[in-house]
C-alpha cells in the first residue's frame, strides 16, 4: 500500500543567531526510525515512472557552471549574530539566495514540492512510491560567500509543519560532499 503525505511549511526566516537555536530537541531520537531490513517497503508495489526531465530542472539549480564573463565571486558579505539572511518579506535582491526543491526524484522517487519564495511557503506531497519518501528545499548558489565567523550558530524560524520532523543540513563550503552540519528538529503541532 502506498502512502502520501501532504506537506506544508512556511519559511519565515534564517537568521544568525546563538547555538541553542540549531541544536537539536532534547526530546528528539538520536536516529531516524527506519524500516528494518527484511521488511517490504510499501512503494515497491506502486512503481511510477521515473521522471527525468523533473530531476535535471531541480538538480540544474544548484549547480553553476563556469562563465568567464560572470568574473570572481563577490567579497564575502559579513554577516552580524542576530541579522536576518533570508526572509520572504525582504525584496529578492536584499536576499543572497533563493531557496529550491530538491525531492527524492534525485533517487528515482515520486514525492514533489515547491516553494515560493515571494511568500516563503513550501508545499507538496510525500510518497513512498518507487521506494522514495522525502521532500527539501536548498539553497541556491551564493553570488558572494557569507562571513558568519562572528556568529554562534544558525535560527530557522518556521510557521506550519504541524509536528513533522524536518533535517537542516548547513554547509560552510561549496564542494558537493564538503563538510556539513546536520540536526532534526519537531515543528510545533497545530501551527
Amino acid at each position: 500500500m502506498r502512502a502520501t503525505t501532504p506537506i506544508l511549511a512556511l519559511v519565515a526566516a534564517v537568521l544568525a543567531a546563538p547555538a541553542e537555536g540549531f541544536l537539536p530537541s532534547p526530546n528528539a531520537p538520536s536516529r531516524p526510525v527506519v524500516v528494518p531490513l527484511g521488511a517490504e517497503a510499501g512503494g515497491a508495489t506502486d512503481p511510477r515512472p521515473w521522471d527525468a526531465l523533473r530531476f535535471v530542472r531541480q538538480s540544474s539549480k544548484f549547480v553553476r557552471l563556469p562563465n568567464p564573463l560572470r568574473g570572481p565571486p563577490g567579497k564575502p558579505r559579513v554577516v552580524a549574530p542576530g541579522e536576518i539572511i533570508w526572509s520572504p518579506d525582504s525584496s529578492s535582491s536584499a536576499n543572497p539566495f533563493d531557496w529550491a526543491p530538491l525531492d527524492d526524484v534525485v533517487m528515482g522517487g515520486a514525492s514533489s514540492s515547491a516553494i515560493d519564495n515571494g511568500t516563503g511557503i513550501w508545499s507538496g506531497t510525500v510518497t513512498d512510491a518507487n521506494s522514495g519518501g522525502f521532500v527539501g528545499i536548498r539553497s541556491t548558489p551564493f553570488d558572494a560567500p557569507l562571513d558568519m565567523s562572528a556568529c554562534e550558530g544558525v535560527t530557522f524560524r518556521l510557521k506550519g509543519g504541524n509536528g513533522r520532523r524536518f533535517k537542516a543540513v548547513v554547509r560552510d563550503s561549496t564542494e558537493f560532499n564538503g563538510v556539513c552540519w546536520t540536526t532534526s528538529f519537531d515543528a510545533p503541532r497545530g501551527g
